[in-house]
């Protein structure tokens, strides 16, 4: 899977020379939060983003200030070629919310941004869809994972995607995360824990679908 199937192609951009308060505009009217800045070439020159021209408004000099005084000079750039999980390293590493996509010759072909990228990992882990997410504790990895799915066999759950994640941030043992179908996971979390499995808290989606309901019902 790479950039190029989850991009903007051809996203808005703005010359140079192009007003600040013209591009706040565009953002507002687009509902985006990055502009590209390009030569007449369409070779890349800069990024303005949302932050930077609301800070100029906030300052009271927006004016006609021309987006090259404000924009950043060397954005950071990916290529269409690249991993969607490169990209995704490459944003987490350099603690940015887009990836400007360029050619071979500096010219600027989409944008990649953090929302994407969020989106694309919910198609990935199938949050997407409805149904409700178990998690199990792995104390015997390679053991724990061939019994966990010979439930879910015998019990015809629908699986929908599984993770397992060999880091916890807690320490503990490794995790693995059952996204399945049914909206009640409690009859296959008894059934793992019949197979003598770990099944952390579930995730009961259907009952907090209720609750929120019922917190926006007016009074």
């Amino acid at each position: 899977m790479f950039v190029r199937n989850h991009m903007t192609h051809d996203p808005i951009a703005a010359a140079p020379d192009a007003s600040a308060a013209r591009v706040l505009e565009l953002m507002i009217h687009q509902r985006i939060s990055h502009v590209p800045v390009v030569d007449e070439s369409g070779r890349l020159l800069g990024l303005v983003t949302g932050h930077q021209v609301r800070r100029i408004e906030l300052d009271g000099s927006l004016g006609n200030c021309p987006v090259r005084k404000i924009m950043l000079i060397e954005p950071v750039t990916t290529t269409a070629d690249t991993t969607v999980g490169a990209a995704m390293r490459i944003m987490s590493e350099r603690r940015v919310s887009s990836l400007l996509v360029v050619d071979s010759a500096g010219r600027l072909e989409g944008i990649i941004t953090r929302q994407d990228l969020l989106n694309v990992v919910c198609r990935w882990l199938a949050f997407d869809q409805q149904g409700s997410t178990i998690e199990l504790s792995l104390v015997d990895e390679k053991a724990d994972l061939v019994a966990a799915f010979e439930v879910l066999k015998s019990h015809d759950a629908d699986l929908l995607s599984a993770v397992a994640s060999c880091v916890r941030d807690d320490g503990d043992e490794p995790a693995l995360y059952l996204r399945i179908a049914q909206r009640n996971p409690r009859p296959i979390e008894s059934a793992l824990s019949r197979a003598g499995l770990i099944p952390l808290e579930p995730e009961l989606e259907a009952e907090r679908s209720d609750e929120a309901d019922r917190v926006h019902q007016p009074g």
